[in-house]
């Protein structure tokens, strides 16, 4: 309730603030503010979902990686199939980890195309001003 009550006075604060400008005499300010409002909640989301691919990506890198130290075996005596079948073994959880930087990789790849996107076109919008 009191998030509610702080959102509606900072809205009629801006919104305010905007019709006294002199440059929004006229112009109807009250869509203005939820798209201001949406625009920066969909920069948040996205950053939140960059940060989740990322953290995706990191834990699956960590899962699937062989934590032995590559001195302690000879790879010279074992064949190439051999080599990466011991290495999945001695992997945390190698399907895991594998399907987490797929799936971070899906999440962080289409919402840094969406920052960029949001980025160039509020510059461009900028630019035409």
């Amino acid at each position: 309730m009191d998030e509610y009550l702080i959102q509606n006075q900072l809205k009629e604060y801006i919104e305010g603030l905007i019709e006294s400008f002199e440059i929004f005499q006229g112009v109807d300010t009250k869509g203005l503010f939820n798209k201001v409002v949406i625009t920066i909640k969909k920069q948040i989301f996205l950053f939140c979902l960059i940060v989740a691919g990322l953290l995706l990506v990191l834990f699956g890198f960590i899962l699937s990686v062989n934590l032995i130290p590559i001195q302690d075996f000879d790879p010279s005596t074992m064949t190439k199939i051999e080599e990466e079948k011991f290495l999945n073994e001695m992997a945390l959880n190698y399907p895991l980890g594998k399907l987490l930087v797929k799936v971070g990789l899906v999440i962080f790849i289409p919402s840094l195309f969406g920052s960029v996107y949001l980025l160039l076109k509020k510059l461009i919008k900028q630019a035409n001003k």
